[in-house]
């Protein structure tokens, strides 16, 4: 990314109710891509990069909007989706199989937690 992408990025980040926005987009960017993986029908070289380079992209994205966040509650109300989305991609890009279920949606995230918060075992 360069400095004008940079600088965008991190004004979407200096208002709340926008960053929060943006970061949904971008966490279902990455989400959309992470499912379409398997289904890129060109092997060539140049698509595979492509199609690599896109999460990476959106991930560096949420970094630089997060970081202009003045305000921590919007990351905060967020961190439920995007957490498990993230550490989905680094795992992807490690090459290694993710040791959390994927959680597609926050009202099964919320519903799991639920579950969890009243049994100290799980």
């Amino acid at each position: 990314m360069n400095r004008d992408t940079t600088e965008l990025w991190r004004s979407l980040g200096e208002d709340p109710l926008l960053a929060t926005q943006v970061l949904q987009v971008l966490i279902e960017k990455i989400k959309t891509s992470t499912s379409q993986e398997g289904s890129v029908t060109s092997e060539t070289e140049t698509d595979r990069h492509l199609a690599a380079a896109e999460p990476l992209s959106a991930i560096y994205a949420i970094f630089q909007v997060v970081s202009a966040l003045q305000s921590s509650k919007a990351v905060q109300e967020l961190l439920p989706e995007l957490f498990p989305v993230l550490l989905q991609q680094v795992s992807r890009t490690l090459g290694q199989k993710m040791p959390l279920p994927v959680i597609s949606s926050p009202s099964l995230g919320q519903r799991d937690r639920q579950h969890t918060e009243g049994n100290p075992c799980r």
